[in-house]
């Protein structure tokens, strides 16, 4: 299963820390209906694309389907406080309809989890005035 990791603008590694954020679970149902009935975007609204990923991506297709990077559109940066309002969107969630985290044995818990580390990364890349997207990676 591919990840799905912040990348941070400027590159900071204190921001990560010794924390390690896949947000891949986070990544379909319920999770898309959820931040949706919260009126957020769902997390794959926040993927960009390096250059480098872009042009390996459109080597694929045939010539006329290319079209050039353009970062605005491929790889934009969002504000860390978005972060910040998805987990507290999901947190509700968590607390207000648990029946939504009975896909697998203990998914309240991976959620929770999950969304700890989360938080921590993203307030201090608050902290830090650095901005993110999110990268898939295989």
């Amino acid at each position: 299963m591919p990840e799905i990791v912040p990348v941070f603008d400027p590159d900071d590694p204190a921001v990560i820390g010794e924390d390690y954020v896949d947000l891949a679970m986070f990544d379909g149902p319920p999770f898309s209906d959820i931040l949706i009935d919260a009126g957020l975007a769902p997390l794959e609204a926040y993927i960009g694309m390096s250059e480098w990923q872009f042009d390996e991506m459109t080597q694929a297709m045939p010539e006329n389907m290319r079209r050039p990077y353009v970062p605005e559109r491929d790889s934009p940066w969002f504000p860390p406080e978005a972060m910040l309002e998805i987990c507290a969107a999901l947190r509700t969630a968590l607390r207000e309809q648990p029946e939504q985290f009975t896909g697998w044995p203990k998914m309240d818990e991976h959620v929770a989890d999950l969304l700890d580390e989360t938080e921590r990364v993203f307030k201090r890349a608050v902290e830090r005035g650095v901005a993110f997207r999110l990268s898939v990676l295989p």
